[in-house]
């Protein structure tokens, strides 16, 4: 897995520098840059995990019987 996300991250650069010569398009370098940083496992999703949302909707009803007004007894 290391040897390939080496390779990847190789020819990324490589398209990078053809890209800024004009030799080849952006939009190509960058599925390239997108692809090594897949292979290294460093692209994060932005969708939020299921804990995560779990826990925004906790906070949510903490942050809202916080607001509620006191009753009276």
């Amino acid at each position: 897995m290391e040897e390939q996300g080496l390779a990847s991250y190789r020819q990324e650069l490589r398209l990078l520098e053809e890209a800024q010569a004009g030799t080849c398009r952006q939009s190509v370098a960058f599925g390239a840059f997108v692809k090594a940083a897949t292979d290294q496992d460093m692209v994060v999703s932005d969708q939020p995990s299921e804990a995560l949302k779990r826990l925004d909707v906790l906070a949510r009803c903490i942050y809202a019987q916080d607001r509620q007004l006191p009753r009276s007894v």
